[in-house]
């Protein structure tokens, strides 16, 4: 496992992080049933999703993120496997770490992976904050137990929903973390957020990159 550092910041001033590519997307070209949804295949098959993530680090990638995207409780009750959130992400971070075994690489980062939940938060939507953050943290705590260096929040679009992402990030892991939003042509989220929102949360050090 690499050396821990003090901040993110401080290992971003250190090296150049090359973040892998698609999961998703390389998983659907492969001839692989998704019948069970993308987690599952940490479990049915663990060799597919090594060998993508071997690709990436053979390739020049430094950061490798989870087989996680939507490896929460909610997104997980989708296939009847909500109480397997923490088996599931466990085993996500096991797997890369095989897969930088078997690469021989060194300096190579784990960040675990934590997508949108798929409902929109009151009053847009009927989930509450309170509950939006216990999902958050349920995950997260499960990555860092794992062993991940770092959190990535990922293509979240509502302020409300992201803000309980990072809150439960902040709050029950040590773990650093990164964000990312999506936005429209016009520069905002679907729920209307603009851009100078992610500058702000950037500032006020609520995220390290």
């Amino acid at each position: 496992m690499p050396p821990k550092v003090t901040t993110f910041k401080e290992l971003l001033h250190k090296k150049i992080l090359i973040i892998d590519g698609a999961m998703g997307t390389t998983i659907m070209n492969a001839d692989v049933s998704l019948e069970h949804g993308f987690e599952s295949l940490s479990f049915l098959c663990p060799e597919l999703i090594t060998s993508i993530h071997r690709s990436y680090i053979e390739a020049g990638a430094n950061l490798i993120e989870t087989n996680t995207f939507g490896g929460n409780r909610i997104k997980l009750a989708e296939f009847n496997a909500a109480g397997r959130v923490k088996e599931s992400n466990i085993r996500a971070v096991e797997l890369i770490r095989q897969a930088i075994s078997e690469a021989g690489a060194k300096d190579v980062y784990v960040a675990g992976s934590m997508g949108p939940l798929g409902k929109l938060l009151q009053p847009m939507g009927e989930l509450s904050f309170d509950e939006a953050y216990d999902v958050f943290a349920e995950q997260a705590k499960s990555l860092e137990e794992g062993g991940a260096d770092v959190l990535c929040i990922e293509t979240i679009s509502d302020l409300q929903e992201i803000r309980a992402a990072l809150m439960a990030a902040k709050e029950n892991t040590k773990l650093p973390v990164i964000c990312s939003m999506t936005y429209d042509e016009t520069g905002r989220t679907i729920t209307g957020t603009p851009l100078q929102v992610s500058v702000f949360l950037s500032a006020h050090q609520l995220v390290q990159a």
